[in-house]
């Protein structure tokens, strides 16, 4: 039985950041700054309690969502883009 109820994946931008849920059509795109990233925690709250979520190394842009995710207690995974197709 899996850990997770949820799978929620990461696509990063400077910009922006697009976020997907397994099993949803819906994409939601957040600005890459510390609101958006405010804002995506708030909007996926209780989700993101039962889901790993997954994101892509993106030579740094990624650096302030993943943090964020850890220090409020979220399991998050930073994937190599190398090794994941």
């Amino acid at each position: 039985m899996s850990l997770y109820s949820n799978y929620i994946g990461i696509d990063i931008g400077k910009i922006s950041f697009v976020v997907a849920m397994y099993g949803s059509k819906k994409i939601y795109e957040y600005e890459n700054n510390p609101t958006g990233i405010k804002a995506f925690i708030n909007d996926f709250k209780s989700k993101l309690k039962y889901a790993l979520t997954v994101l892509e190394t993106t030579g740094g842009y990624e650096m302030q969502l993943l943090l964020t995710l850890c220090e409020s207690g979220f399991a998050v995974h930073r994937a190599n883009t190398r090794k994941v197709k």
